[in-house]
């Protein structure tokens, strides 16, 4: 029987924080030294990487750069996704859900793609190769907002994975816990950064590329998006409302020793919610 995966979306900030439970697939802490840190670049099959590994911190992020990668046992698998209502925790029945290469923004060119059933479960067969496949998941659906999904590992195995989506009626839940007026020709992001232990991590400050003056950014704090903290607690998560649309990269640095751990680049559509997992590597 297949793993189970769970991946839940709490949303920080606009749409707030994904958070990513359960237990990591794609590599492993080690303190021997690793050239490809967490995955480096991909197979030829995958693209190249979306992130980059950061320098190595103290604590809960002294892995860095020393990462290793899981190989995949088979250069092929059928990995089964599976996605819930955030508010009702109901299976979601048709929803598209597309596996795009990392770099093909308009997912014009999906690795593969299918319909999730009444259990909202979907299959989606994809290439490994011998280092992993490095793409994003794009899900569309009345019932739903439009989201990406992000992870800094690539996908290795066929653990099962499972997704809580956002729809209309939690977007104006989340609308008005943090103030924020979504504005529909921009994006929102929420992130759960992880330390080397798989931990959500504390005493982290995240910051994007192309934020600026009409972007709100907050973090998870007790269970509730706020302004007023600068860092993660221990839930790690927290995201920026009304970000402008296209390639953006965020950096996350580690405060106990001010360097920069993690850095993931991800894409900002307009109407998307993006949900960011980031890991050392």
């Amino acid at each position: 029987m297949m793993k189970l995966q769970h991946v839940s979306l709490v949303l920080v900030v606009i749409l707030g924080a994904c958070s990513d439970g359960g237990t990591d697939e794609s590599s492993s802490s080690s303190s021997t030294s690793s050239s490809s840190g967490g995955g480096g670049t991909s197979s030829s099959s995958g693209g190249s990487s979306s992130s980059s590994s950061g320098t190595p911190g103290t604590g809960p992020f002294a892995c860095v750069g020393s990462v290793q990668p899981v190989v995949p046992s088979m250069p092929t698998v059928v990995k089964l996704f599976e996605f819930k209502d955030f508010g009702t925790g109901n299976a979601l029945q048709g929803v598209n859900v597309k596996l795009c290469p990392v770099e093909d923004d308009a997912c014009a060119s999906p690795v593969d793609e299918g319909t999730t059933n009444e259990e909202g479960k979907v299959g989606l067969t994809i290439p490994v190769g011998t280092e992993g496949y490095q793409g994003y998941l794009e899900l569309t659906s009345s019932q739903i907002m439009p989201t990406l999904y992000f992870n800094n590992r690539p996908w290795v195995d066929n653990a099962g994975f499972s997704l809580e989506l956002l729809s209309p009626q939690s977007v104006a839940t989340i609308n008005a816990l943090i103030g924020a007026e979504l504005d529909p020709t921009r994006g929102h992001v929420g992130f759960n950064v992880y330390d080397c232990d798989n931990e959500g991590a504390s005493g982290v400050s995240a910051s994007v590329d192309t934020s600026d003056e009409n972007s709100t950014q907050s973090y998870v704090s007790n269970g509730f998006p706020t302004t007023s903290t600068q860092q993660t607690d221990s839930s790690g998560k927290g995201g920026w409302a009304n970000l402008p649309t296209g390639r953006a990269t965020i950096s996350y640095v580690q405060n106990a020793s001010s360097v920069t751990v993690i850095q993931h680049r991800v894409l900002v559509k307009a109407g998307y919610f993006v949900a960011v997992s980031s890991r050392p590597r």
